[in-house]
């Protein structure tokens, strides 16, 4: 009995300092992956901000579905006319709170870090990723959502008829800025 104990005491001991040390490894090893990151040779010598300050707090990382392409090429795509909104967004467009997982079976977070429902999924609260910003440096908060909302969705002259994806049982959506990273 006595040396079942002092096996399990040794096995305590041996887990602890497996996971000390690829606490350590891995905060040795990170400063390294960042200063790897070479950016696309097409900015080079434009005064771009670190990549590192550039980034969100948490940015998502998306696993390539084969592998990583490289700079460069030619994008061919087929858009049946000027009418063709969903590819023309789809290449260049907007990005949700929200996204499809890649085979479409559930939504996932986007912009959007996490959301909560009421009781009867008559109201979301997104929280968005801390540290967004647009592609001028500047943040992204809740009163970007609700500048939409109120000054452009709400706009008869610039929606004359908001989209469907906005409106519910009639009534187009609102949005109220919880904080700066809550809608």
């Amino acid at each position: 009995m006595r040396s079942m104990r002092i096996r399990e005491e040794n096995m305590t001991k041996f887990s602890r300092l497996t996971s000390l040390a690829t606490v350590a490894l891995g905060a040795l090893l990170y400063p390294l992956s960042l200063a790897a990151y070479q950016d696309a040779p097409m900015l080079q010598g434009k005064g771009l901000p670190l990549v590192a300050e550039r980034l969100p707090d948490q940015p998502e990382v998306i696993k390539p579905l084969q592998e990583v392409g490289s700079y460069g090429g030619t994008m061919r795509r087929f858009l049946s006319g000027s009418n063709d909104h969903n590819s023309i967004l789809r290449f260049g467009g907007r990005q949700g709170l929200t996204r499809w997982k890649a085979d479409f079976s559930q939504v996932i977070p986007n912009v959007a870090e996490s959301w909560e429902l009421n009781d009867d999924s008559s109201e979301f609260t997104f929280h968005l990723r801390k540290g967004m910003k647009w592609s001028d440096g500047h943040p992204f908060t809740a009163d970007d959502i609700v500048f939409f909302v109120d000054d452009l969705l709400h706009n008869k002259d610039f929606y004359p008829n908001p989209p469907a994806r906005y409106v519910i049982a009639g009534e187009t959506m609102t949005a109220e800025k919880i904080d700066d990273d809550g809608v």
